[in-house]
């Protein structure tokens, strides 16, 4: 099928996207944007039925960073021009004159990433898959010990106002707080990672899960505290981070997810997180009952229908901004905030380096662009928008291509090879795979980094003789 279908099809859709290319500035058409959102959509459907031929898992990558990538880039502009559903956002276009070119440019993007994808697979498809060898972690003897005392620090410092179930970010955490958590959340996902790998293909039935969970019931113990209290206090990012690295580490070392219980997972996932939404404030004092049943009623009350994709696929907004801003407005930033994100990797790097806050990232750049110098909040970032207002389209596009020939790589090598350090990149990417396209580029970067470096200190491979 790979020969025969996928790879033709989309060569064909890549020439009638570049044929079809629009104007930088031009009145919204609903034909095109429908047309851009189906050849994407038709796209993806190929791509998928493709990859069964070499995954039999469906918690991957690419199928949750297409799925996230279809809901930011098309949902509410195809829903606006198939069947007239305005955006509840009055301001989301931006600018109206842009939004063709920028379906255009998110339709290619996505094209030019699976072909990335596919050129990779036709490269391994002919060689023969080397047999794994077989291996286990040897944890530090103090390993344990690391956990708590992180774990304690990050309690101390985190302060009251996250623990009475107030929702505001990071103004929650008392300073310090944020390099506490990332070395305690660090050591907790090789916690669990060094769990899956230690018990590779045991967890075969309710009583050897439970043994083993019995035996790592002081990680047990810590990763309920770490998820309910985030739930509580209504940031589900970190729940879902976490959520998706553990499903991931169980489909590399366990057992494969069908397509059903992926989609079972995915909306019940996505009910649970939305009535979180509803039920989150950040003055706890003025809710009645916790976040669940606020949330419930919330839900009930609400005369709108309320669907879990809206939040994420109003990013979209972001790069409607960066195409109506850059260049005419305001010139490429040449790498400035992908320079920053890097930069950023570095432990105190703030101490010695600080460029102007607008831009830091491209985060900033954008909540500057809306808001001006002194925003109550951020508006996040979009994956290509981020791209694009460093070095334009056409850098893009290839920065595009390289980013889906390597994730093809690292899901490879991951799922086919069990090649270790590429798992450890692979869990780290794929728990943002949603979450990166209303964000920056780089930004598992850091994770990957700190998870390396503290992998090298408190986990060593051992293969097992045979």
């Amino acid at each position: 099928m790979f020969s025969l279908f996928s790879y033709p099809f989309l060569m064909i859709s890549l020439l009638i996207v570049i044929l079809l290319t629009p104007a930088r500035e031009e009145l919204l058409n609903n034909n095109f944007i429908i047309i851009m959102s189906t050849i994407a959509l038709f796209n993806v459907i190929s791509f998928f039925r493709t990859l069964t031929l070499y995954y039999k898992t469906w918690i991957r990558f690419d199928v949750l960073f297409l799925l996230g990538y279809l809901i930011v880039h098309f949902q509410i502009a195809f829903f606006y021009s198939a069947f007239g559903i305005k955006p509840a956002d009055n301001n989301f276009w931006v600018n109206i004159f842009v939004v063709n070119y920028a379906i255009w440019l998110s339709t290619i993007v996505l094209l030019l990433w699976m072909l990335g994808f596919y050129t990779y697979i036709s490269l391994k498809k002919n060689k023969k898959v080397v047999q794994p060898k077989e291996y286990y972690i040897r944890k530090n003897k103090n390993f344990d010990l690391y956990l708590v005392l992180s774990f304690i620090l990050f309690v101390g410092l985190v302060g009251q106002n996250f623990w009475s179930g107030n929702h505001a970010g990071l103004s929650n955490w008392n300073a310090g707080a944020t390099y506490a958590f990332l070395i305690f959340r660090t050591i907790l996902f090789l916690a669990v990672i060094y769990f899956f790998v230690n018990n590779k293909g045991k967890l075969v039935s309710m009583s050897s899960l439970g043994n083993a969970l019995f035996q790592n019931r002081l990680l047990v113990v810590i990763c309920i505290i770490y998820t309910l209290s985030f739930l509580l206090q209504g940031d589900r990012g970190p729940v879902m981070q976490f959520g998706l690295m553990i499903l991931g580490c169980y489909s590399i070392f366990q057992n494969n997810f069908s397509f059903k219980k992926v989609l079972v997972i995915t909306l019940s996932g996505a009910f649970v997180f939305t009535l979180i939404g509803l039920g989150r404030t950040n003055d706890v004092t003025s809710r009645q009952g916790n976040i669940f049943s606020a949330g419930m009623e919330s839900f009930q009350e609400n005369e709108d229908i309320v669907s879990p994709t809206d939040e994420l696929a109003k990013s979209a907004t972001i790069l409607f901004t960066a195409l109506d801003v850059v260049p005419d407005k305001h010139p490429y930033l040449n790498g400035a905030t992908v320079f920053n994100n890097l930069v950023e990797v570095v432990p105190m790097s703030s101490l010695f380096y600080n460029p102007p806050k607008i831009y830091q990232s491209s985060t900033s750049f954008f909540t500057y662009l809306i808001y001006g110098e002194y925003p109550n909040w951020g508006v996040g970032s979009e994956v290509i928008a981020d791209l694009y207002v460093n070095f334009g389209v056409f850098i893009t596009l290839a920065i595009f291509f390289v980013f889906g020939y390597y994730l093809s790589y690292l899901t490879f090598e991951s799922h086919i090879n069990k090649n270790y350090m590429n798992i450890l990149v692979y869990l780290m990417i794929l728990m943002l795979a949603i979450y990166i396209n209303r964000s920056i580029f780089l930004n598992p970067l850091k994770f990957i980094f700190y998870l390396l470096i503290f992998n090298a200190l408190l986990g060593k491979k051992i293969y097992v003789k045979t």
